[in-house]
């Protein structure tokens, strides 16, 4: 049953195989971009002022994951036919615009400031902490003014977004072409130092990270530019892109681990961290359950130790 039709609000999904699929999804990006904040946070010295862009990334992401927990509970809420209010709708829609606007603006400010780096260095190297600020409050102010046109101008729905998101991969393009025109023109001048190796494969890395996030995007919004998307909001087709769309969201806390030596040491060094303290409690409630065992293991090692013979 099409419950957009039946009730006039929008839900996710219809039937429980997809709500399973979306549940592992919001898991997934809830936990992957929270230990993604959590571990920039820890090394964002070593990529100085780039870090407070990614972490702003993951915490669009992240915002998503949330936005995916709320879509979720109102389709959980349909199936059991239980109506909820407009103004929840209204909440999760804004919410959910703006996680997914700002993480594709982020990917727009990433790309710019990483062009900067390789083409420009010296007028990098002059950017303040306010200039990151600024183009980090851009990305939430220009999300909040799409997102509240979204809702209060219900038609204009698709067409905003998807100027939004052509806009972005235009000037994403135009940024990643510039730098790989850069590049060419420092090996064939033969002109490269250590930091400009740096800043080049931080560069190509985050180049796939945006090539990946406009490929799991793009299905999505040449799709919520057809007319039918709210009709045909439960079938096979829109469902697998609404997949892909979310399913974006998760994908950079994992590239970042094979592509992002820092990032891999610190999440490495973050589980061996939390394992030792699992097996310390485990001895604590091994010892505080178990202390007769303990104790009569501790004399007969001493007595082997004393049967011992003498050198």
């Amino acid at each position: 049953m099409n419950r957009t039709k039946t009730s006039n609000h929008f839900y996710l999904f219809d039937g429980a195989p997809w709500m399973v699929v979306y549940i592992c999804e919001a898991v997934f990006i809830i936990v992957g971009n929270s230990l993604t904040i959590y571990i920039f946070w820890g090394i964002r010295k070593q990529l100085k002022r780039t870090s407070y862009l990614l972490i702003n990334l993951a915490f669009a992401d992240l915002l998503v994951g949330i936005t995916l927990s709320l879509w979720i509970s109102n389709g959980i809420a349909a199936m059991m036919e239980v109506r909820l209010s407009y103004t929840v709708f209204r909440v999760t829609l804004i919410i959910d615009v703006l996680g997914l606007v700002t993480s594709v603006l982020s990917l727009v400010v990433i790309s710019l400031e990483r062009m900067l780096a390789i083409v420009r260095p010296f007028r990098h190297r002059m950017l303040r902490m306010w200039h990151y600020q600024v183009a980090i409050a851009s990305t939430w102010i220009l999300s909040s003014l799409n997102a509240g046109v979204n809702v209060n101008i219900g038609v204009a729905y698709s067409y905003v977004t998807v100027v939004t998101e052509i806009g972005s991969i235009l000037t994403i393009t135009i940024a990643y072409l510039t730098i790989w025109i850069s590049t060419k023109r420092s090996q064939f001048l033969r002109k490269s130092s250590r930091n400009a190796e740096q800043n080049k494969k931080l560069a190509k890395t985050l180049f796939l990270v945006t090539v990946l996030s406009i490929a799991t995007c793009l299905p999505n919004a040449i799709t919520l530019a057809t007319r039918d998307y709210l009709q045909q909001l439960h079938s096979f087709r829109v469902q697998i892109t609404l997949v892909a769309l979310f399913a974006n969201s998760f994908i950079n806390p994992i590239l970042y681990c094979y592509k992002m030596p820092a990032f891999k040491k610190s999440l490495k060094t973050l589980l061996c961290h939390c394992s030792r303290e699992q097996g310390i409690f485990d001895d604590n409630s091994f010892g505080v359950h178990s202390g007769a065992g303990i104790t009569l293991k501790s004399m007969r090692t001493v007595a082997d130790c004393r049967l011992e013979p003498q050198t």
